[in-house]
């Protein structure tokens, strides 16, 4: 099934211990489809699950690609008649100083320079619809309360197939009545 391929490379995108915003990752050139976002999910954890280890169940609502369409959001593509294709529009005031020039994402085409001609019917063209999933976290032992976990391309899809962003799962660590935690020792109570 479909669940079964996002899981099967878990190992993979686990272990990082931190994030560093994407990087270069996933950017785009001024005419490419804009990436989807990074969603920041909690994981509560017991002092018990941090020092064995453990795998979690989250229910999450995201974006994922469009199955009708492909992602594409439709059939067939134009140069946006707002932007000329540039994904961007320049807008200029007149202040105190003079003109500013203020450059802002295009609101039709969301960036990517073109519109679909044949918007499919399951995502009104947009490539993607809303849905919850339930996704599995494995947590390796020894994590701690601030730590993070980064699962690449897990967060929203992009519009009109662009790159997926990530998902940052956030460690917090719950009070426990049996154990207490001293660094990186636990003591039974």
């Amino acid at each position: 099934s479909g669940m079964d391929d996002i899981f099967s490379h878990f190992g993979d995108i686990f272990g990082d211990f931190g994030f560093s915003g994407g990087g270069g990752r996933r950017r785009r050139g001024p005419s490419g489809p804009p990436p989807g976002k990074d969603l920041q999910v909690r994981l509560t954890l017991s002092l018990k699950e941090i020092a064995e280890g453990v795998t979690k169940k989250i229910k999450i609502k995201r974006y994922r690609s469009c199955g009708s369409c492909s992602g594409q959001g439709g059939r067939g593509t134009s140069t946006c008649p707002t932007c000329g294709g540039q994904g961007q529009v320049r807008q200029a005031t007149q202040s105190l100083f003079g003109q500013m020039v203020q450059v802002t994402t295009c609101p039709t085409c969301q960036g990517s320079g073109t519109v679909v001609k044949d918007k499919c019917k399951s995502c009104q063209g947009e490539g993607r619809i809303r849905e919850e999933s339930t996704i599995e976290v494995k947590v390796p032992a020894g994590v701690s309360e601030g730590n993070y976990l980064t699962l690449r391309g897990e967060g929203d899809a992009g519009r009109m197939g662009g790159q997926a962003g990530d998902i940052i799962a956030v460690i917090h660590e719950k009070e426990d009545g049996f154990y207490q935690r001293d660094g990186s020792d636990l003591h039974c109570v």
